[in-house]
């Protein structure tokens, strides 16, 4: 991706704990896109981004955790 693109990311799951968080190509987060639903932001820096879906940790934690999830993401 390109500095300045617009990225557009959401996950919904059959688990409501299902959440993402967006890394910069230097690893850290990129605001706003940690531990959300949803992002949608103009990208500070090109490079390889990197999109982690998972579960609140409360939800993880309980035996047997699982979800089916659906991820959305669209670079423009």
């Amino acid at each position: 991706s390109a500095a300045g693109q617009t990225m557009i990311v959401s996950v919904s799951g059959t688990n409501s704990s299902t959440i993402l968080t967006v890394f910069a190509p230097d690893g850290t987060n990129v605001d706003g896109a940690a531990q959300t639903d949803q992002y949608s932001g103009q990208l500070a820096a090109s490079g390889d981004y990197v999109v982690r879906v998972g579960m609140m940790r409360s939800a993880a934690r309980r035996p047997g955790a699982t979800t089916t999830f659906k991820l959305k993401i669209t670079v423009q």
